[in-house]
């Protein structure tokens, strides 16, 4: 909440912080482990969070993500809104989403991570790590280090912006739903 930059390189799905209503309960109902009231609770807490890019002055956020992340559909009318909030939230000043094409190596994998800077800060103070079986906070310098250093390769390796957010509106045109 209290970041003023993030930097995030999600591979598998849209990120929290962009997720619409409908594409966050289709997520979360596929998690056998999860009541219908930690569903509930769940997606309160994540429409909540989102909050933080309509702070003024909102935080810098550059996302970069993979096609497949956009390409993953729980259904086609959950990913045409979703597709239009990525759009919409493309237009803000201070968000940046790049996308990294399909017909590109990804050098990093699929582990998904977030580095984060705070006020009174020029270097990255956290990187923040996602693992199937547990999450990591990263605090020591030499490894938000390397974090970044991943990130920055991530991104220029992405399409720019302007072309992941045609490429995005492709996607959302040709969408069929799963199984296209």
């Amino acid at each position: 909440d209290e970041a003023s930059r993030i930097w995030l390189y999600e591979p598998h799905g849209i990120p929290g912080l962009l997720q619409t209503p409908e594409y966050a309960l289709a997520i979360m109902g596929r998690a056998r482990d999860f009541s219908a009231a930690e569903i509930a609770q769940g997606l309160d807490l994540r429409m909540r969070r989102q909050a933080i890019l309509d702070r003024d002055p909102p935080p810098e956020l550059h996302i970069v993500l993979d096609e497949a992340a956009l390409r993953r559909a729980p259904a086609a009318e959950v990913m045409a809104g979703q597709y239009g909030r990525l759009l919409a939230v493309h237009r803000r000043p201070a968000v940046t989403v790049q996308v990294l094409p399909l017909a590109d190596l990804n050098p990093y994998g699929p582990v998904p991570f977030t580095i984060l800077w705070f006020a009174d800060s020029a270097e990255p103070q956290a990187a923040y790590a996602e693992l199937p079986d547990s999450e990591h906070l990263i605090d020591r310098t030499a490894a938000v280090g390397a974090y970044l250093a991943a990130f920055n390769d991530l991104r220029g390796c992405a399409l720019p912006p302007a072309e992941s957010a045609d490429l995005i509106g492709r996607i959302a045109s040709s969408s069929t739903g799963p199984g296209r």
